[in-house]
């Protein structure tokens, strides 16, 4: 009896045993699905924040590719902005190199008929109109004792800088007398003479005499009948003066 009821608490022990193995089994099995399930849980996560990632990179990458194509844009408006602009320059351009053209062409002819009607000019012509055009100025030194005027004037003053055509220089007492092209060079040299050596030199005006001539024996009414004080104008063309500006009663000097 003893023995039976010892067989029987070994076999109830064996099948404790069994059972807290079987339990024990079931609950390994439970807590390492839980792990593989975090860890799978944790890999989708990873993969979510990956996806993530890259959806913010194509989102950045498409923003910059907007602001490029953008820029690109507005490039090619710029493009065909400074394209329409130098289109209006160069037709300013042509019309001005045009015009400039058409000026030239006329400043060309007219400087040639200028010069044919000048070569068509005698040369006493030339003379006339040499003396009536030439003014002339009588500088001196408020120093009597100065005998350099023209080398102080040289210093002082440069013509050429100062668009002043001098045609001849001649010294006199104390002084100079300057024969200038043209009314314009005299009043532009006057101005600088006075402005630089206003103080130091005079300067006046030569004023122009007629010239005078006498023609002996030859009557009154011949120079009437004959014209001859007409050809003599027209000959030597003296251009300010007219027959009224020729005696022909002065008796004969011989």
């Amino acid at each position: 009896m003893t023995r039976r009821k010892k067989k029987d608490e070994e076999e109830q022990q064996e099948d404790k045993d069994e059972s807290y193995l079987s339990k024990n089994n079931a609950n390994t099995t439970i807590e390492q699905e839980v792990q593989y399930l975090k860890k799978l849980l944790e890999t989708k996560n990873e993969i979510i924040l990956d996806k993530e990632r890259y959806i913010n990179q194509l989102v950045n990458e498409n923003r910059r590719l907007q602001e490029h194509y953008e820029l690109i844009i507005s490039s090619i408006v710029d493009k065909e902005t400074i394209i329409t602009s130098l289109g209006k320059i160069n037709e300013r351009v042509e019309k001005i190199e045009a015009t400039t053209s058409y000026t030239r062409c006329n400043d060309v002819i007219k400087s040639y008929s200028g010069a044919v009607k000048e070569s068509k000019k005698s040369k006493d012509e030339k003379i006339v109109d040499k003396i009536n055009n030439t003014q002339k100025l009588m500088i001196k030194s408020t120093d009597k004792s100065n005998s350099n005027v023209l080398e102080d004037l040289k210093k002082s003053i440069d013509p050429a800088k100062s668009n002043i055509c001098v045609n001849s220089v001649r010294r006199v007492n104390n002084g100079i007398i300057l024969s200038c092209e043209n009314e314009a060079s005299m009043s532009k040299l006057m101005a600088s003479i006075q402005g630089e050596l206003g103080a130091n030199f005079t300067v006046n005006e030569i004023k122009k005499y007629r010239p005078r001539m006498v023609i002996n024996n030859v009557e009154c009414a011949y120079t009437k009948s004959e014209g001859l004080i007409e050809k003599i104008l027209s000959q030597n063309e003296f251009g300010i003066f007219s027959s009224d500006d020729i005696k022909t009663d002065v008796p004969n000097l011989l």
